[in-house]
């Protein structure tokens, strides 16, 4: 993953000064600090920019490369990376802008790499096809200027467009090689000083103080400690300095110099004279800017050593002087002169190891469930930590225990992480959260929380690290749903219900005269409802429920009720319970108990709704007439089973009607809904009906008005004969608007109702 630079380095300048600032012991281990530069002179994240000069060793560029002027690269044979055994001069990740100059020449039979070709050529033979050396044009011009040009031909080092080509992805992760030199350098810059330095060469000077040195300042290492010699210094005394002298012991492969230059963000470096040695003895200084973001070299003196400053871009245009040793920043600008030599920074030195002092805390569970469950804690002042988690209480851990960043792998799936404490890790990172999965019910979960800094391996802290544990939720059936979520924690097949409407009954209401408005009363069948779809685990439906409460029947004729799922074949229902039909001759049903010989599968819930509720003086008008009779509603309760797993309750839509007078082809829809494939086309367009079934406009007056109302609420009906926009007064209003104005026109508030016109007994 590629971080924002900049965001990064703030970061990690504020948690460094936090963590450090708390340090309970420190130890040391012996790295390289440059090696993940891979032996590159020049090794920079992002971009670089040559006006003049030369590098001795190869340059890797991990974003574009700029040719400002004419330059040379490579031009002692001095190669580390090899690709396919092949030498490379220069490297870039990104693409090479060609702005100014004539040539740059990778010399010593050095080969280039480029990541992104923006429309450049490499001529691995000449436009005559003869084995000229290697060019490489921003065009297909062979002659166009500035150029890359090499010192030997394709046939030499065995490459082609298709044999390690010029243009590729790059080998090297940039990103990962300095977040691990960004680690060293800060890590560096912890080590204990131990330098002695003096105003005077002459012998038996006092050493003087390594902070506020005057200005002008001449400074003698005259000897160094066996190993390395660390010296830390702010860049202002760094700037006071004007010569450096070595007039003893001179830097080797046993005696290293490290300086550990604090100046933080933008630093302009007055580079001073350094005496005594020769260049070979540079390739054993390092100058670590381990704070620095921008880093101007300027001054007139020669740099004796490897320029470390992984955090920084580095700006060479005040120094006509040579470098002696690589250069390691975010990005590097050179329109100065001077070259840069290979004096490479190879040797190892010990780095110190922080281990945090301040252990994470708050150990919080946040939606626990059979299987997962979220942890969240507060960080400590380490810049990592790891989580283990076991069914276990976590036993003691030991330094001996795998225990790096490199080997800790973290998988947030239990047990498919590193086995670590008699548990396994399930985080490791910088964050403060985590969510896993592949939980075990009913059982307890124990944590630990280990802080560590990530610059080396084995800094963690071990002392005292957070502990904490949770229960996961029980699912007695196994099905995957706690069981205080499930409405059936006893049976695997079923886990939810799912009512519509949620609280209480919705109503239907039907005008059976339709063709025709008739009286247009809404009461020839008042039915109240309750859907209960109940779904498993997976949620797919297992059944339909239906508690259907006949209220009303103010009609003369004998009418049965029934449902359509649409998009539901008949395949999908394994069978249908609580009807109540007789063989009437109309009526033809699976063995599943939909009806037969249809599309989608239908259920006749009732076929003569005045059996259900007959009223009490043998008149099939029954509840709708003030004065007479009332008759309790009777319920039906219907339930339809489905093949398993085949329908998820979006599949669901219940399409209900009525059959006019147990004429099964003249059946009556909600409004638009679709008919199913028993009815009778021949009623559509007639008398009052404006349906035009090629546009799915169904059952509908030409008034734009419905015959059947679906309202999701218990709601009084119009008395026998009343017209039911007589009753309510904004129906007729929402019709006719597309259902866009007044949606609540069913509701008791003032001026909606003419409660006069509505049934009560």
């Amino acid at each position: 993953m590629v971080l924002n630079i900049k965001a990064r380095r703030n970061a990690y300048f504020k948690l460094i000064i936090f963590f450090f600032a708390l340090i309970v012991s420190v130890i040391t281990t012996a790295q390289g600090p440059t090696s993940p530069a891979l032996g590159f002179n020049v090794f920079v994240n992002g971009s670089a920019s040559f006006f003049t000069g030369e590098t001795e060793g190869p340059i890797a560029v991990g974003g574009d490369f700029n040719i400002l002027g004419s330059y040379y690269v490579s031009s002692s044979n001095n190669f580390v990376y090899k690709l396919n055994g092949i030498n490379i001069g220069l490297l870039v990740a990104g693409k090479v802008n060609y702005s100014s100059g004539n040539s740059l020449q990778v010399l010593n039979n050095g080969y280039v790499l480029i990541g992104n070709q923006n429309g450049a050529k490499a001529w691995y033979l000449d436009p005559n096809n003869a084995a000229s050396p290697i060019r490489i044009t921003p065009n297909n011009d062979y002659n166009s200027t500035p150029n890359i040009s090499l010192s030997t031909t394709s046939q030499a080092l065995g490459v082609s467009s298709n044999q390690t080509p010029v243009f590729q992805t790059s080998p090297i992760n940039f990103s990962s090689a300095f977040y691990t030199m960004e680690s060293t350098s800060t890590s560096l810059s912890y080590a204990t000083d131990n330098a002695l330095i003096y105003s005077s060469s002459t012998q038996g000077a006092n050493p003087i103080a390594h902070n506020g040195i005057d200005n002008n300042s001449q400074i003698y290492f005259k000897t160094l400690n066996l190993g390395t010699t660390f010296l830390n210094i702010s860049g202002g005394d760094l700037n006071n300095i004007t010569s450096l002298t070595f007039s003893g012991q001179v830097p080797d492969a046993n005696h290293l110099v490290v300086m550990n230059v604090n100046a933080t963000g933008s630093f302009t470096w007055n580079a001073f004279t350094c005496g005594g040695i020769s260049g070979a003895n540079s390739a054993y200084i390092l100058y670590n800017f381990y704070n620095t973001t921008i880093l101007n070299i300027s001054g007139h003196g020669a740099v004796q050593g490897t320029i470390f400053a992984p955090y920084a871009n580095i700006n060479k245009s005040g120094n006509n002087s040579n470098l002696e040793g690589q250069i390691i920043g975010q990005s590097y600008f050179q329109t100065a002169g001077g070259e840069i030599h290979t004096y490479n920074f190879t040797s190892t030195v010990p780095v110190p190891v922080v281990v945090p002092s301040v252990s994470s805390s708050n150990l919080l569970f946040s939606n626990i469930d059979v299987s997962s469950l979220c942890a969240s804690w507060t960080n400590g002042n380490g810049t990592n930590r790891l989580v283990v988690a076991s069914t276990s209480p976590i036993s003691a851990f030991s330094p001996n225990a795998i225990l790096t960043e490199n080997t800790a792998v973290a998988n947030s799936i239990y047990g498919r992480g590193t086995p670590l404490g008699g548990g396994y890790v399930v985080y490791n990172g910088t964050g403060n959260r985590l969510c896993m999965t592949g939980l075990t019910a009913n059982t307890k979960y124990y944590f630990a929380v280990v802080e560590y800094n990530s610059n080396t391996p084995n800094n963690y802290n071990l002392s005292s690290y957070l502990i904490g544990n949770t229960v996961t939720l029980t699912d007695v059936d196994k099905d995957g749903v706690a069981d205080i979520y499930d409405a059936y924690p006893n049976d695997s097949t079923r886990a939810f219900n799912n009512y519509y409407p949620p609280l209480g009954f919705g109503t239907y209401l039907f005008e059976d005269n339709w063709p025709t408005t008739g009286d247009y009363d809404f009461n020839d069948l008042v039915m109240g409802y309750r859907y209960n779809t109940v779904t498993n685990a997976a949620n797919h439906v297992v059944e339909l429920k239906a508690s259907l409460v006949v209220r009303a029947s103010g009609a003369n004729f004998r009418n049965g009720f029934g449902i359509q799922l649409d998009g539901v074949s008949s395949s999908a229902v394994t069978n249908v319970s609580g009807t109540q039909t007789q063989s009437a001759p109309w009526l033809f049903t699976n063995a599943n108990g939909t009806e037969a010989r249809q599309t989608f599968a239908n259920v006749i819930v009732v076929d003569n709704v005045s059996r259900v509720l007959p009223s009490s003086n043998n008149n099939p008008i029954t509840n709708t007439i003030v004065g007479s009779p009332y008759t309790s509603p009777d319920s039906i309760n219907l339930t339809i089973s489905f093949v398993h797993n085949s329908l998820s309750s979006s599949d669901i839509n219940i399409n209900p009607y009525l059959i006019i007078n147990q004429t099964r082809g003249r059946e009556l829809h909600l409004i638009n809904r679709q008919p199913t494939g028993y009815a009778a086309s021949g009623f559509f367009d007639t008398n009052e009906d404006n349906s035009v079934p090629s546009l799915g406009k169904y059952y509908v007056t030409k008034n734009n008005l419905p015959w059947a109302l679906d309202v999701p609420a218990t709601i009084p009906y119009p008395i026998e004969g009343v017209t039911v926009t007589n009753a309510y007064l904004f129906l007729a209003n929402w019709a006719q608007s597309g259902g866009n104005q007044h949606t609540d026109w069913y509701l008791n508030n003032t001026g909606y109702r003419n409660n006069v016109n509505l049934y009560s007994h």
